[in-house]
């Protein structure tokens, strides 16, 4: 997930100050942006990675956005970053957290 902060107020302290229409008009905006997101091919199951953050781990695998996304030279897809993953010193394990190119190793990747 990739947040930054937008300037303006908060939607829950204008969302109940708003005409039906008005909030019709923001689920669809959402909408929207939530279909441009699905429509984006990534070339790997795993987490988005900023490249230089990757680049200064020596055993972290990462796969490349080319042609994914118009920022593909600022971002990589690496291992999960899921809870599950790295909790209760489970970031010692020797285990692959992905990425997983194909399905095959990504169902492989999960039930081992």
């Amino acid at each position: 997930m990739i947040m930054a902060k937008v300037e303006g107020r908060e939607l829950e302290h204008t969302w109940h100050t708003m005409t039906v229409q008005e909030r019709m008009t923001v689920a669809k905006n959402i909408v929207d942006v939530e279909r441009k997101l699905f429509q984006i091919k990534l070339p790997a199951n795993g987490s988005l990675y900023h490249k230089s953050f990757l680049m200064s781990q020596e055993t972290a695998h990462r796969v490349s956005l080319t042609n994914a996304c118009t920022d593909a030279d600022e971002f990589c897809i690496g291992p999960s970053s899921g809870y599950l993953w790295w909790h209760a010193q489970r970031d010692k394990l020797a285990i692959n957290r992905g990425p997983c190119i194909s399905t095959q190793e990504f169902y492989y990747t999960m039930t081992c």
